[in-house]
């Protein structure tokens, strides 16, 4: 069975994956533009912070997965042995986790030393990004046969919830932090916010296929299913998930894109309570998809 420091390594991961996702692009975009348009010491706060979150919440992250008792430091040999079983999806996991670190630490670099990378280097990075947030999903879905782990919509909502998690809390401390930089800060938020929204909606999307595809399955499916919506896990799914997750969070966005102009501040700091919103609800979602899966599989069997 998978614990805790599994759902604690799917969501370092994901935001690892958003963090280093929404870095890169703030790179590629100053790259583009000579820095015009968010302002470079903007840009370059962003890049710092979103390289540092990156590396430290993969690394933080990895080392869950490996302390894990199902295979970890509990069975070090079963657990290296994955690293050259290139017909386990966990050895190429393995492979995507040190490639993504090593782009990572190459954009860490590159940002502290005010220096930007040539565009295809940053463009595989990003590439990589992706790849670890997909993993996340694929993670689950190849361990056990599980049916809340077990449908593709799943992969769908967490490469979503990773993009929005890790952008959330990188330009979160971006914006706290700001200092003089604040004015460029609030243009880079806003400059993403349709983008917010956009993905917010598809991991809404996301999670109900997901919920109705793995409802079809009898009778641990449809017992899962029952358990989040109106069952013993329906108060942190309703409430941490969809409430302070996806719908706080949306309409911080929405509210935010409305209030661009003379009321930009105010927009400003609902927009900063729902990266908060974010944050919080990709993390109770891992727990729940970990926890609530094997649960119900259990009482059911």
């Amino acid at each position: 069975m998978w614990g805790i420091p599994i759902a604690l390594y799917l969501f370092l991961a994901g935001v690892s994956a958003g963090a280093f996702a929404v870095a890169s692009l703030v790179e590629l975009r100053a790259a583009g533009d000579d820095g015009a348009g968010v302002g470079e010491a903007a840009g370059l706060l962003v890049r710092r912070i979103g390289a540092v979150v990156a590396v430290v919440a993969l690394v933080v992250g990895t080392l869950f997965l490996v302390a894990d008792a199902r295979g970890g430091l509990s069975n070090p040999v079963a657990f290296f042995g994955l690293l050259t079983n290139w017909t386990s999806p966990m050895t190429w996991g393995v492979a995507i986790i040190v490639l993504t670190l090593v782009f990572e630490a190459l954009a860490t670099v590159r940002a502290f030393a005010g220096k930007r990378g040539h565009g295809a280097l940053v463009a595989v990075g990003l590439v990589f990004a992706a790849l670890l947030a997909v993993y996340t999903g694929v993670l689950l879905s190849a361990s056990q046969p599980v049916p809340l782990w077990n449908s593709g919509a799943l992969v769908v909502l967490f490469v979503a919830s990773a993009f929005l998690s890790g952008s959330a809390l990188v330009l979160l401390v971006a914006r706290l932090a700001a200092g003089e930089a604040a004015e460029g800060v609030d243009q880079l938020i806003a400059s993403y916010g349709k983008a917010f929204v956009a993905v917010g909606a598809l991991e809404a999307l996301a999670l109900f296929a997901h919920l109705f595809a793995v409802a079809q399955v009898a009778p641990a499916g449809g017992a899962t299913v029952a358990s989040l919506l109106s069952g013993v896990y329906a108060l942190p799914f309703w409430l941490g998930i969809v409430a302070v997750g996806i719908a706080v969070p949306l309409f911080a966005e929405v509210y935010a894109i409305k209030r661009q102009g003379s009321q930009a501040a105010a927009g400003g700091a609902v927009q900063l309570v729902g990266f908060a919103g974010i944050i919080v609800g990709a993390a109770v979602l891992r727990i729940l998809v970990v926890v609530a899966a094997q649960a119900t599989v259990i009482s059911v069997l």
